[in-house]
């Protein structure tokens, strides 16, 4: 079978942490948070948190790396879409980054082989 990319595979790793610095700043979007569909189930979209604090912190441990720019760029590549407006911060509410892609599921790691670059 065909192996899925590491940015991908990376990306579902990190999301599937158990680890608590990490689920605060990305996690698994919950049911209708952000949903395109009523009723929508859980993990078919993900949410950045804080980005300055998520590509100090969180970036350089999963890539080579802490350019948001770099990370935005690479989910734009593999046809991940930004879901939300609230991306401006303001002081004391950091920006929150919602994105999905169709075949990047929580639960379903075999459909990352799919995910291809554009």
């Amino acid at each position: 079978p065909p192996k899925a990319v590491a940015f991908v595979t990376k990306l579902y790793d990190m999301l599937n942490t158990d680890e608590w610095k990490v689920r605060d700043l990305i996690r698994w979007c919950e049911p209708n948070e952000y949903a395109e569909v009523p009723d929508e189930k859980p993990g078919t979209a993900f949410t950045v948190f804080d980005m300055g604090e998520f590509s100090r912190n969180v970036l350089p441990r999963y890539f080579k790396h802490a350019n948001w720019q770099s990370f935005q760029r690479q989910l734009n590549l593999y046809g991940f879409r930004k879901i939300n407006d609230q991306t401006r911060s303001t002081p004391g509410n950091p920006a929150v980054w919602a994105f999905r892609q169709k075949f990047f599921r929580q639960g379903n790691p075999t459909l990352l082989s799919a995910i291809t670059r554009r």
